[in-house]
């Protein structure tokens, strides 16, 4: 079996960090500039942590096809049903909807091959970890889906008839995140993507009110939207990681105050 096939529903984010790091994510980012509470009681406090859902297991079946296609990989989807049906069942608490899973990863696969990756420029630049020691125990590090030159791309999915129009702010913190790690590594990024990739949508029913079929069925599809990076970006990312280290040295040494610095009562509560 390939390395990328092994584990598919296992992260495997931060496991070369040492034991004890405390790691900013690129994700988790997002979360420490919007609700630094929410980062704190998910990251370090272990509590309230997103485990799971049918969207999010579609996300990483497209992740996984996109780097098998890169690697040229094939005859996946097997291996991938396989693995889901031992991952619903050992975490049932998930619900996951195994069948529309296993209908939707092939459409949206194929989507995603044939509405971007076959016409992108070939990179070596796949599923990169990065990793900047920041302060002592302190990291930031991310997983890059895919880097064209100066350009980051990431892969999202999403579930409506209505085209995305622009990046979210939750997304575009953790690309720009991403861009300020390549360039403490030396290499300047001036572009972020966002490759959506949506379900196929069925909205066919019988009219209650006529008794005639009415609604179609929208495939799934690309959605590509790029930004350029300003310098004011990059520098306000620096800014907010430079106060995650101080906040973060904050709390180790006057823990009894964790709470004020993070905003949450229940912090001290829960410590």
């Amino acid at each position: 079996m390939n390395e990328e096939l092994k584990d598919i529903f296992t992260y495997k984010g931060g496991n070369d960090l040492p034991e004890d790091a405390i790691r900013l994510s690129g994700s988790s980012f997002s979360n420490w500039v919007s609700t630094p509470w929410k980062w704190y009681r998910e990251q370090v406090l272990g509590l309230d942590k997103f485990q799971g859902s049918t969207s999010s297991v579609l996300g990483v079946c497209c992740h996984l096809a996109a780097e098998c296609y890169e690697k040229q990989i094939s005859n996946i989807k097997g291996e991938v049903e396989s693995q889901l049906g031992k991952y619903a069942n050992n975490n049932p608490e998930l619900e996951l909807d195994v069948i529309e899973i296993e209908r939707q990863f092939p459409l949206m696969t194929e989507a995603l091959v044939n509405g971007y990756l076959k016409s992108a420029p070939r990179t070596e630049q796949v599923e990169e970890s990065l990793s900047v020691k920041l302060d002592n125990g302190l990291y930031a590090q991310g997983q890059i889906d895919r880097r064209e030159g100066t350009m980051i791309v990431d892969y999202k999915t999403f579930n409506s008839t209505t085209d995305p129009k622009s990046i979210p702010s939750y997304y575009k913190y953790q690309l720009l995140f991403y861009a300020w790690l390549y360039k403490q590594l030396g290499t300047d990024i001036d572009r972020i993507r966002l490759v959506y990739v949506s379900r196929e949508i069925d909205t066919r029913r019988i009219s209650e009110k006529t008794g005639k079929p009415i609604g179609k069925v929208t495939p799934a599809r690309v959605v590509v939207l790029t930004e350029t990076i300003e310098d004011e970006d990059v520098n306000w990312v620096d800014s907010m990681i430079r106060l995650w280290v101080d906040t973060m040295n904050f709390v180790k040494e006057y823990p009894e105050y964790t709470y004020i610095a993070l905003h949450d009562p229940r912090i001290k509560e829960e410590k």
